[in-house]
């Protein structure tokens, strides 16, 4: 995946790969290999990668505050947690996967941990609250900014009804058959029922197929979380964005579904316009302590975004082709 500055001794194979005096940051194997080879020095790609491997990563050293998020390996399909000492502005280790347990063993390596800077997944509160039970939870206050915007946004949207009703008689001035020389008074205005379109129907009166295809994966998706299966594991099966898969599984019915998808008005309209206000109202509950924290205290998760962005670059630098061990690597080792 990638080379590094580094110094190492003689080799001592029956090759004699000599002295490696300086070595090279590459965006894979093979280019790190040529340009050893244009510096004289005779070394295969996988030397070179069990080479990388092979250096020690800088220690951890004593983490007061940690910010720790998720990114993608392969969106969709696999994530990693990387974890970051926001008072020296480095990455300290890369974990699989975004559960709860990898943060919380983590954290019981490290008592001294104060401060855990997150976001408001449910994974990583759980990971702290039994990892660190003596740290400062902080929710970043960038992530509450977004997760009321769209609340209110999907709060508005819940509330088509009501425009849809505002529209239900449409104004229609009777036309004049007759031209009067004498100015007229108003005619009066008639009342004309707008029916709004079901959505469900093309304009042939054949069933669409946004319809039919959002149907089959709700009950896909429904079906296979009933038989335990984890959200990474119905989009690999089903071949879904990760996002898709979530948004399917939290829909509480069919029709919740197709009321996005097709416009039309749901029945249970007039009794759910402030669900997603609940939804929210209820989370920050749960987290109450983490928002004020967020919300008062001068931590958030700003290099936490900065340090995901570089190694995604990493990632895709080596096309997605290198283990998680080689990219946690790059990762330490980087400056």
């Amino acid at each position: 995946m990638t080379g590094t500055v580094i110094g190492v001794a003689k080799a001592g194979r029956d090759d004699d790969v000599g002295t490696v005096h300086q070595g090279v940051r590459e965006p894979s194997g093979r280019p790190g290999a040529r340009l050893a080879a244009a510096l004289g020095i005779r070394m295969a790609k996988d030397a070179l990668l069990d080479l990388l491997r092979s250096v020690p990563q800088p220690p951890v050293g004593t983490v007061r505050s940690l910010g720790v998020d998720d990114f993608a390996l392969r969106k969709g399909d696999s994530y990693a947690t990387i974890l970051v000492d926001l008072e020296a502005r480095r990455p300290v280790d890369v974990l699989p996967g975004p559960d709860s347990e990898p943060l919380a063993a983590w954290l019981r390596r490290h008592p001294e941990v104060e401060v855990i800077c997150r976001d408001r997944a449910g994974s990583y509160e759980e990971g702290a609250r039994t990892g660190a039970p003596q740290a400062l939870q902080v929710a970043d206050a960038w992530h509450l900014w977004r997760n009321i915007a769209e609340a209110v946004e999907r709060t508005v949207g819940s509330h088509h009804g009501c425009i849809r009703a505002a529209l239900a008689e449409t104004l229609v001035t009777a036309e004049e058959t007759v031209r009067d020389p004498v100015v007229p008074e108003p005619s009066e205005a008639v009342a004309v029922p707008f029916v709004p379109p079901d959505g469900l129907l093309d304009v042939m009166g054949r069933p669409r197929g946004l319809v039919a295809r959002t149907a089959e994966r709700f009950a896909a998706v429904q079906a296979l979380l009933a038989k335990g299966q984890s959200l990474a594991a119905i989009g690999r099966t089903l071949r879904l964005d990760h996002s898709t898969v979530r948004r399917f599984a939290r829909a509480g019915n069919l029709e919740e579904l197709l009321v996005k998808a097709t416009g039309r008005l749901s029945v249970l309209d007039e009794h759910k316009p402030y669900q997603p206000s609940h939804s929210l109202v209820n989370g920050l509950r749960r987290d109450f302590d983490a928002a004020t924290a967020g919300l008062s205290t001068s931590w958030s998760s700003g290099q936490v975004e900065g340090h995901v962005t570089r190694a995604k670059l990493l990632k895709r630098m080596a096309y997605g082709r290198a283990n998680l061990d080689l990219l946690r690597q790059r990762v330490l080792l980087g400056p």
